[in-house]
């Protein structure tokens, strides 16, 4: 059994990546469904999900961490009380020591929610081999010890932003930056990672290169 992480910076074509392993004969495990199911990736599933309902934990820890009680935390939620990525991502995005605290309320929930389809992949489905689409993996630390196998997507930064501007035209380009700067430099991940797929060129060639994984 080989537990697999698939990495990237944003809008560096990862999820890409994760539909393309879907359709190869091998089990895939991500953010959001598991294994056959054919659903589209998204990154971040998990993500969504904590923001979502006021009774999840996550919620409301990082309502509290991050919302103004004078206005009610609407300076991070939505017209029906979720809470909006977009607000919440003006407030932490330039400011590391927010950034940091964001990611000590997620990244736990989120290993033990990997943890427990990891066990999905080897006890139900008989998996050899479980791939999980895991964003922030270099950036946390601890989730990199859950997997025996990294592989990263890459693209030089300039097509990064371009593609990023293009994904989200609502995010200004100060936005879009303080976003590809939040994570760690391209030249670190890839002494970290196992295995790199670049991805500056078309579909085409970016499936060959995951045929060859």
């Amino acid at each position: 059994f080989l537990p697999v992480a698939l990495t990237g910076g944003i809008a560096c074509g990862k999820s890409t990546v994760a539909k393309m392993l879907i359709l190869l004969p091998r089990e895939i495990l991500e953010g959001g469904t598991f294994g056959n199911v054919r659903h589209p990736v998204d990154e971040d599933g998990l993500p969504k999900r904590f923001m979502v309902s006021p009774q999840d934990s996550v919620y409301r820890t990082i309502l509290d961490a991050f919302g103004e009680p004078a206005a009610q935390s609407s300076n991070i939620l939505d017209e029906h009380g979720c809470i909006d990525r977009r607000k919440l991502g003006a407030v932490v995005f330039p400011d590391p020591i927010k950034r940091g605290r964001l990611n000590r309320i997620m990244h736990p929930r989120i290993i033990l929610i990997l943890l427990k389809r990891l066990m999905q992949g080897i006890y139900w489905e008989y998996a050899d081999i479980v791939c999980a689409d895991v964003p922030l993996l270099f950036e946390s630390g601890q989730l990199r010890r859950l997997f025996g196998l990294t592989i990263l997507v890459a693209c030089d930064p300039d097509v990064q932003f371009k593609r990023l501007r293009k994904r989200n035209p609502e995010l200004s380009e100060s936005e879009c930056r303080d976003r590809i700067q939040s994570q760690l430099p391209l030249d670190q991940k890839i002494h970290m990672a196992d295995l790199v797929i670049w991805n500056n060129g078309d579909v085409e060639a970016l499936a060959l290169q995951v045929e060859a994984v």
